[in-house]
């Protein structure tokens, strides 16, 4: 990310995990052969369709060349979208 950018898609750059049971917790994720669970989402927009399951999403965000007083907005849609949760890793 630099300071020029004003709109990154993180969708290219995901992977992620579907939870059908919805029942796995953040350190079953993170555990260190868990990962291989991964699917890589090569679209250009996160949807997984009308489903009662959780999604694990993976990405990586480097703010590193930003200033620490620089602000970012993440933004997650739709808006009846039920609950996000974020964590940093």
């Amino acid at each position: 990310m630099d300071r020029e950018s004003d709109f990154l898609s993180l969708a290219n750059t995901a992977t992620y995990y579907e939870d059908s049971s919805e029942s796995l917790t953040i350190d079953d994720v993170l555990a260190p052969n868990f990962g291989v669970n991964f699917i890589e989402h090569d679209a250009d927009i996160l949807h997984f369709g009308i489903t009662s399951s959780a999604y694990w999403v993976r990405f990586d965000l480097d703010w590193s060349t930003l200033d620490h007083t620089e602000s970012k907005i993440l933004e997650f849609g739709p808006r009846n979208l039920l609950l996000v949760s974020l964590g940093a890793i």
